[in-house]
């Protein structure tokens, strides 16, 4: 796994391709956040307890949102178990992503906790337990202090958790590495996110306007209000669509392949046709001491310090190293020759 940083463009990117992707199957993805949402919604009817159960399965919901993006974008449709992915591969990842879940619910406590001190807890008593939200409470300046803070503080928080569902699930990672990694990843491409939050704001905020609009242009606004709902179902089942695609730029195997279009676009390699084309090789030519490469002829591999090993025993982090050592070798040696070319055997 290798973690890439990425342009600050490129947080429009992933919004672009959330929605492109959504309306490959659109449909599909959208009943799947209702499902989503429906169980969120069910788990809240339990007595005392059923908010913080609904907090537990966001972790699992999340993953199983982005593998229905992965599958949408792969040109599959995506089935409704697919909202149930994190359960799917084994007891171990199982038990994983509810400890993952939990421990996003003791967080959100804690966080709707430190909000309490703004308000005497007014605004946590309305999100866990419900309750009628009148106008002047929320024109009360304990209340907007409240949601002001809790969403401040959520900004740390959720990057904990943004990728650490799908760092467990296709990674395999711990859940304390799952959690450094992704908040690592959130914070070492913060101008992607910050370009990412914006758009989606943008967005939203056009959806708004768009209503009020179509609401200050007719005498029977109800029917507009009774559009709120599908809107937010479409716009919710975007925004957790292209999730999946910045975890995707955010981690891979590959540094370069792992990339999305735009990504590549920018990455170094991609300047260089001869490393591209040398990279797309490197699996299927057996390179050892003493072979030569190209027209350098004059020069063998032995006077390079490079080497590269490719029997099926060598452990990932050796092909890593050896990868990078090729890549630095092509570089430094074969850019000042028009045509170089490895020799195969």
């Amino acid at each position: 796994m290798k973690l890439n940083i990425v342009p600050a463009r490129q947080g429009a990117q992933w919004v672009k391709e959330g929605i492109l992707t959504f309306f490959r199957q659109p449909i599909a993805l959208t009943g799947l956040f209702l499902m989503f949402m429906a169980i969120v919604s069910l788990l809240s009817l339990l007595p005392w307890i059923g908010g913080l159960v609904g907090l537990i399965f966001v972790p699992a919901a999340s993953l199983g949102l982005m593998a229905a993006a992965q599958e949408a974008n792969a040109g599959k449709f995506p089935r409704p178990l697919t909202l149930l992915s994190a359960f799917r591969v084994s007891k171990q990842k199982s038990q994983q992503m509810l400890l993952l879940g939990l421990l996003y619910m003791l967080g959100f406590l804690l966080l709707l906790g430190l909000s309490a001190l703004m308000d005497n807890g007014s605004f946590a008593k309305v999100y866990l337990v419900g309750g009628t939200l009148t106008k002047e409470s929320v024109m009360q300046g304990d209340f907007q202090r409240a949601i002001w803070l809790a969403l401040l503080l959520y900004i740390p928080f959720s990057s904990l958790f943004w990728h650490a569902s799908a760092l467990v699930h296709w990674h395999g990672i711990g859940i304390a590495k799952s959690m450094f990694f992704s908040s690592v990843a959130c914070f070492s491409n913060w101008r992607a996110f910050v370009i990412y939050s914006m758009t989606w704001i943008s967005v939203f905020a056009l959806m708004a306007v768009l209503l009020g609009l179509l609401s200050s242009g007719t005498d029977d606004a109800d029917w507009v209000g009774e559009l709120m709902l599908p809107f937010l179902l479409v716009l919710g089942s975007m925004f957790f669509t292209s999730a999946f695609f910045s975890f995707r730029d955010s981690f891979s195997n590959d540094p370069h392949l792992g990339l999305s279009r735009a990504a590549r676009a920018v990455h170094p390699i991609n300047h260089c046709p001869i490393v591209a084309q040398s990279l797309l090789n490197l699996h299927s030519i057996p390179i050892s001491d003493g072979r030569q490469l190209g027209n350098r002829q004059s020069e063998p591999l032995h006077t390079v310090p490079w080497k590269i090993n490719l029997c099926p025993s060598v452990t990932r982090e050796t092909l890593q190293r050896q990868y990078a050592a090729f890549t630095e070798f092509i570089v430094k040696h074969a850019l000042p020759h028009p045509h170089p070319i490895v020799g195969k055997t």
